[in-house]
């Protein structure tokens, strides 16, 4: 019962954890490894499974890489164009866009 989708739950805590640990080079066992032994559980028994960590990467790497990432390729290639052409990114700490501010060089001029 405990494999089944409903039940397999990552806490935000947990979460963090995990992206922090891929972020200094730990691959997925290592990951898992370290959280079974923080939680003080037997090898196997987190509530989740090395597909559930996958798909954390998977919808991370969406969030940067995606859509994101393609709106500052165009505005880096604005930029090159034009120097006038002014733009300001913050992503926050969950590496999601939260600010973004344009504006084109004829607003400039």
């Amino acid at each position: 019962m405990r494999f089944l989708p409903a039940n397999r739950m990552i806490s935000q805590e947990d979460e963090k954890r995990i992206l922090l640990l891929k972020e200094v080079g730990f691959v997925v066992r290592q990951i898992i490894r370290v959280l079974e032994l923080e939680k003080n559980v037997e090898q196997g028994e987190l509530p989740f499974l090395e597909k559930d960590i996958r798909n954390i990467f998977t919808k991370v790497r969406k969030i940067v890489y995606g859509d994101v990432s393609n709106l500052l390729e165009y505005f880096k290639s604005c930029k090159e164009e034009n120097s006038n052409f002014h733009y300001a990114v913050k992503i926050d700490h969950e590496r999601k866009l939260e600010h973004l501010l344009w504006c084109p060089a004829q607003s400039i001029e």
